[in-house]
Parts: structure tokens; C-alpha cells; sequence
């Protein structure tokens, strides 16, 4: 669960659009990807924060990258913002 409300949470906070999609989609019987999506279309990138040790906030998407197999920041076909996926594999 820290996954999805990481990555949904960083899609509300920071973006100038007024939606964010959020999806699940099943890769293979053994791995899925859980998605973000912003409507942010200035073109404006999701920032790579390296938080301090006692900054209060900054750290979701560093949490997002320790947890999951894979992920990227990518532009959105489905939104034309900014998307945010995390590979994880399934429990079998």
C-alpha cells in the first residue's frame, strides 16, 4: 500500500492540472505496474528531490524507487502530463 499512496500522493500534491489518473495494470502473471498520471501540460517535469535529514517531506518517490523492480517518469499518452509507474512482481 505505501506504493500507491506514494505515488497517488505526489501526483495530487504536485500538480498544476486539475485530475490525476491512477491505474493498475497487470504486465505479466508474474509482475503488475501501478501507475500515476497528471494533466499537467506546461511540460513541466516531476522534480528529483534529495531531501535533508530533517526535512518533514520529499521522500515518496525515493520510497517508490527503494520498493519497487522498476519505474520511470515518463510524459502521458493518456493525459499528455506527467506519468510516474512502479513495476512490482506478484505474490504467487
Amino acid at each position: 500500500m505505501p506504493l500507491v499512496s506514494g505515488l497517488v500522493t505526489d501526483a495530487v500534491l504536485h500538480t498544476l492540472g486539475k485530475r490525476v489518473l491512477c491505474g493498475v495494470r497487470l504486465v505479466t502473471d508474474a509482475r503488475f505496474r501501478l501507475e500515476g498520471h497528471d494533466g499537467d501540460r506546461t511540460g513541466r517535469r516531476i522534480p528529483d528531490r534529495r531531501p535533508g535529514l530533517d526535512d518533514e517531506g520529499g521522500r515518496g518517490l525515493l520510497l517508490v524507487r527503494e520498493m519497487a523492480t522498476a519505474g520511470a517518469f515518463t510524459r502521458s499518452a493518456l493525459t499528455g502530463g506527467n506519468a510516474v509507474w512502479a513495476g512490482l512482481r506478484t505474490a504467487l
